[in-house]
């Protein structure tokens, strides 16, 4: 599902909306960013959108008093919420966990070998999902909006795929290594389902022994599970992302976000946007310790 919005004609930050459009995360983004980006662009293409709407006027990249080439433009503006702070947090980290499994899956003989390094890094994901949802529906609290259902508040419980995920996760990280099929050229691992009659998954968490009893039926190749994943991961994260951004459209919406956001003082429109590969450790949520 694409996200088509309107074309606006009022002003954000001092600036035309559609200026915003100009940061992208090749160019402005953070090493972690720049580095995962090429790898989720195709599958989540709207993070790079409403990181543009929501979370480039948070940071000091609108301040064009800060060099290109200075750490500073990927830090957080003082003056913003808690709150706000939170909303960024999150939003970053479903992107980074998420491109970290996707890295991970690149590497296809360790993903495979070692499951439990991509279902901590999806379920991670997972975590912050909630975190940004239930962050969101809060700051539209204030135009009178809930963008997102109140179910979230049971997440992963009715969201396809994490409440698979975090079995998996649990069932890898909680207990002894779990047993798993193999063949020539395939890994396989115990079925899940969310209904009774118990799951493959939790019939043998604990032992060897019954894993060992399971019939085909009950296996699944790892490398499709994965796919499986991942393609209903990134529907459920269009979905999401195609929501705030829609509401982000709403004119009440944007009249309290140029009220939260607004920096007069700065002339957004002159800063440069080009960015700089002058710092690349720079990434969001570090700094530099100087040397007493």
């Amino acid at each position: 599902m694409a996200f088509h919005g309107p074309t606006l004609n009022y002003l954000y930050l001092g600036m035309d909306i559609g200026q915003l459009s100009q940061f992208t995360l090749l160019s402005n983004g953070d090493r972690r960013e720049k580095e995962l980006w090429p790898l989720l662009s195709k599958d989540f293409p709207l993070y790079e959108k409403l990181w543009q709407r929501l979370v480039v006027p948070l940071t000091r990249r609108v301040d064009p008093s800060v060099c290109a080439a200075s750490h500073e433009r990927n830090r957080l503006r003082v003056e913003i919420s808690q709150r706000d702070e939170r909303i960024v947090m999150a939003h970053y980290s479903v992107f980074y966990f998420v491109g970290r499994a996707v890295k991970r899956l690149t590497n296809a003989e360790a993903a495979i070998e070692n499951p439990e390094d991509v279902f901590f890094l999806l379920d991670s994901a997972g975590d912050n999902l909630k975190r940004f949802c239930i962050a969101l529906n809060e700051f539209a609290k204030d135009w009178g909006e809930q963008i997102f259902e109140s179910r979230v508040a049971n997440f992963p419980k009715g969201f396809k795929p994490f409440e698979e995920i975090g079995a998996y996760r649990d069932a890898l990280l909680h207990n002894s290594v779990l047993g798993r099929g193999v063949d020539v050229k395939n890994e396989f691992l115990p079925r899940w389902h969310p209904r009774p009659p118990i799951s493959p998954l939790d019939r043998v968490a604990t032992s060897w022994r019954d894993a060992e009893r399971l019939r085909r039926e009950d296996l699944i190749d790892t490398r499709l599970l994965y796919s499986r994943l991942l393609q209903e991961l990134f529907e459920l994260l269009d979905e999401l992302w195609t929501a705030a951004l829609r509401a982000l459209d709403n004119p009440a919406a944007v009249a309290k976000m140029t009220q939260i956001f607004h920096i007069s003082d700065l002339n957004i429109a002159s800063a440069d946007l080009s960015g700089s590969t002058a710092n690349p450790h720079s990434a969001s949520g570090t700094w530099i310790i100087s040397e007493e």
